[in-house]
C-alpha cells in the first residue's frame, strides 16, 4: 500500500524537514520497501497456465495454416493493420486525459478552497482506487470482452471532469471523482498489454507494445505540462478538464470498434 500512503508521508516530511528532505525519503522507499520483498517472495516457477496457453495458441496455428508458425503478427504486419492504429489513436488522449490531471490533484483542489492537507488526504484516495481498478478488470478480463469493460470502466472519470469543475465542490464529490479517475487508471495502464496480446499474439508482441507504449508515454508526458500552463495562462484547469472529458467518451466508445479477439476469428475460419 505504498503508493496511497507516498503523498501522506510527503507531506509529513514537508512539514518536518522540508520538500528537500521529502525528495530523499521518497526515494529512500524502494529501497526500504520494494528490494526486500523482491529478494524474498520473487523466484522463477512454472506457470501451468502459460504453458497450456502457449500450446493451445501453438496448436491453432498449426490447425489453420494461415497465422505464422508462432502465433501473432510480425511487426510489419501490425502496421498494415487498422487494429493498431485504432489503438494508438485511442490511447494517445486517453493517456493524456488519464495522465494530465493526477500530478496536478493538489494544485487543482486547492483552486477549489481545500487547504494543502486536505488536498493530500484527497489525492492518495487514487492510489486506492487504482488498486481497485486493477483487481476488478483483472477479475472480469477472464470473463468479459476487455474492450466493453475498458468502456464501461474508462467512460466514468467524463464525470469526474466535470465534478473537478465545480466552483464550490463538496469534499464527498472529490472523493468520487478521484476514485474514479484512479479506476481508469489502474486498467489503462494495464490494459494495453492485455489488448496487444489478444488482438497482435505474442510473434513481435514487444515492438509493437513498444511502439503503442510510445504514444501512450507521449499522452502522459505532455497531459501533466499541457494542464499546468492552461492553469498557468487562465488561472483555472476547467478548459483542460473539459478536453480530458471528451477525451474520455470518445476514445472509451472507441474501443467497441475493436472486435472479437484475434484468436477467436481463426478459430471461426477453421
Amino acid at each position: 500500500m505504498v503508493a496511497p500512503l507516498r503523498k501522506l508521508l510527503a507531506e509529513s516530511l514537508i512539514n518536518a524537514y522540508g520538500w528537500r528532505m521529502a525528495y530523499v525519503g521518497i526515494g529512500f522507499l524502494p529501497l526500504v520497501v520494494a528490494l526486500p520483498i523482491a529478494l524474498i517472495a520473487f523466484h522463477d516457477v512454472d506457470d501451468p497456465k502459460v504453458a497450456k496457453r502457449a500450446a493451445g495458441l501453438a496448436e491453432l496455428g498449426r490447425e489453420t495454416g494461415t497465422m505464422i508458425k508462432q502465433y501473432g503478427f510480425t511487426f510489419a504486419q501490425a502496421i498494415r493493420d487498422w487494429r493498431l492504429w485504432l489503438l494508438g489513436a485511442i490511447f494517445l488522449p486517453l493517456s493524456f486525459a488519464i495522465g494530465g490531471p493526477i500530478p496536478n490533484l493538489e494544485t487543482m483542489l486547492g483552486s477549489k478552497g481545500f487547504d494543502r492537507v486536505d488536498a493530500v488526504i484527497l489525492a492518495s484516495f487514487l492510489g486506492y482506487s487504482v488498486y481497485a481498478g486493477r483487481l476488478i478488470a483483472g477479475y472480469l478480463l477472464d470473463y468479459i470482452w476487455a474492450p466493453a469493460i475498458a468502456c464501461a470502466l474508462m467512460i466514468m472519470p467524463a464525470a469526474s471532469m466535470l465534478m473537478f469543475t465545480a466552483v464550490d465542490p463538496s469534499y464527498s464529490q472529490m472523493v468520487i471523482a478521484i476514485v474514479l479517475l484512479g479506476v481508469a487508471a489502474g486498467v489503462e495502464y494495464d490494459l494495453l498489454a492485455y489488448l496487444v496480446s489478444r488482438y497482435f499474439g505474442v510473434r513481435s508482441y514487444s515492438r509493437i507494445y513498444g511502439a503503442l507504449y510510445a504514444l501512450f508515454g507521449l499522452g502522459a508526458g505532455f497531459g501533466p505540462a499541457t494542464f499546468g500552463w492552461i492553469y498557468s495562462s487562465s488561472g483555472s484547469y476547467d478548459q483542460a478538464l473539459y478536453y480530458s472529458m471528451w477525451g474520455f467518451i470518445i476514445c472509451s466508445l472507441a474501443l467497441l470498434l475493436l472486435g472479437r479477439y484475434r484468436d477467436e476469428q481463426l478459430k471461426a475460419m477453421v
